[in-house]
């Protein structure tokens, strides 16, 4: 959906991609990052339940996670300037909290509340 809508952004626009200023390529830059990152890790727990038992597969899947959410923070991170506005700044800040606590929880809770972390972490992923 927010790879669609991302289509509809760039088609709207008469002047080409290379012409927008840096920081409306930054903007489509991130929206087709955090759409790439959401619709991988929609799919990781199916690809993951072909190989492992259930629980298993919560526990694995939130590590998974956790360290794709902590590599798309970086390089969020890494690409920040001046111009970066303070909430895209401030939700990084919350993404490598989150993408933290992704990988301690996957090593340390049950996998039923794996799953629960798992999932809502998605939904926030997606809300950003």
């Amino acid at each position: 959906m927010i790879a669609g809508f991302s289509g509809i952004v760039v088609a709207l626009d008469k002047a080409p991609v290379p012409n927008w200023p840096q920081h409306r390529r930054e903007g489509l830059r991130t929206l087709l990052q955090v759409s790439g990152v959401v619709i991988v890790f929609s799919i990781v727990p199916l690809i993951l339940g072909r190989r492992m038992p259930e629980p298993d597969l919560w526990t694995w899947a939130l590590a998974a996670y956790g360290v794709g959410h902590l590599a798309d923070v970086l390089s969020f991170l890494l690409r920040q300037t001046h111009e970066t506005p303070a909430s895209a700044k401030l939700a990084a800040k919350a993404g490598l909290a989150i993408a933290l606590a992704q990988i301690v929880l996957a090593a340390t809770v049950p996998p039923t509340t794996a799953e629960m972390v798992y999932l809502t972490v998605l939904t926030w992923h997606l809300a950003i």
